[in-house]
């Protein structure tokens, strides 16, 4: 995955990936970041997720975004982001990776494109997360 380190330099910070092999494609992450502050980086896939706890500050698509807990952010592909936490104690969160074809594929829709950031929705990301 791009714009992530093989390794935090802060134990407070770590990150678990999984590729699933029935479902070449898809990458789920798991993370915990007090620390670390993502650099400018892409991803190939669209990204959704959502913040578990804590609050994550970063930079898309030309402005400033806060995502808190409870709220979804969505991502589309190769679009410049950064991440950093905007609490004390960081922010916890999932995030699913979707390939263009695989989303295309699950879906049966093309030409997929977010046009929201994040929301703001306390009953979604429990569903998401579980």
């Amino acid at each position: 995955m791009q714009g992530v380190p093989p390794q935090f330099s802060d134990e407070k910070d770590r990150a678990r990936f999984r590729h699933l092999e029935q479902l070449p494609g898809v990458e789920l992450y798991h993370a915990h970041i007090s620390r670390y502050a993502f650099e400018p980086h892409t991803h190939e896939a669209f990204g959704i997720g959502v913040i578990e706890q804590g609050a994550e500050r970063f930079r898309y698509r030309g402005s400033q975004h806060i995502a808190a807990a409870n709220s979804i952010v969505t991502m589309n592909p190769d679009e410049l982001h950064t991440g950093e936490a905007e609490t004390a104690d960081g922010w916890r969160y999932r995030m699913i990776y979707l390939e263009p074809d695989r989303l295309e594929a699950i879906t049966g829709v093309r030409d997929w494109w977010f046009s929201e950031v994040v929301r703001e929705d306390p009953c979604v990301p429990d569903k998401l997360a579980s």
